[in-house]
């Protein structure tokens, strides 16, 4: 029997929001133990002033959570996009990246950017494979050798699948 998979709009600063944020941290800490300071974390309370935070439950049971924050310069960023490991390996990454990119259309941005790691090859791949394409430094980050910047435009996806010219 399939799952049934919720993802919508919830407060980073509730108790579960910080759960899973204390987990992703946890997370990047053991990818990057030496650099820690080079990870350029949002804090929930930060998401809740600059984004929008979404949590991810499975049959009501919370396994993830990812986030929209617009920079400094007026981009969309993804951020804080996570799925505990007893979650993983069932499609619900590409669900949850599908609706964070429609919100951000929505919100009327017609690019989403993210950074992630070397290390992350799994984040890399799910990118990768959803039409990500890596670009130089974007929001104020600084050019790093631990960081891969990516961009997607949306608008051109968006043409695509009404099947118009952009």
């Amino acid at each position: 029997m399939e799952q049934a998979l919720e993802f919508g709009k919830a407060d980073a600063t509730s108790q579960i929001g910080r759960v899973l944020i204390a987990e992703i941290d946890a997370y990047l800490k053991d990818l990057y133990p030496d650099s820690i300071g080079l990870c350029y974390r949002a804090s929930p309370e930060e998401i809740n002033t600059n984004g929008i935070f979404f949590l991810a439950t499975l049959d009501g049971n919370a396994v993830g959570c990812g986030a929209l924050k617009r920079t400094k310069f007026d981009e969309i960023e993804l951020k804080r996009f996570y799925l505990r490991p007893e979650a993983r390996g069932k499609g619900l990454a590409k669900k949850m990246l599908a609706i964070l990119e429609a919100e951000a259309l929505a919100m009327g941005f017609e690019t989403i950017f993210l950074e992630t790691g070397p290390p992350q090859i799994e984040a890399v791949a799910l990118y990768e494979g959803a039409g990500y394409e890596r670009c130089g430094p974007f929001g104020g980050y600084p050019d790093n050798p631990l960081s891969i910047f990516m961009e997607k435009r949306l608008v051109d996806e968006l043409s695509q699948s009404n099947g118009s010219a952009a």
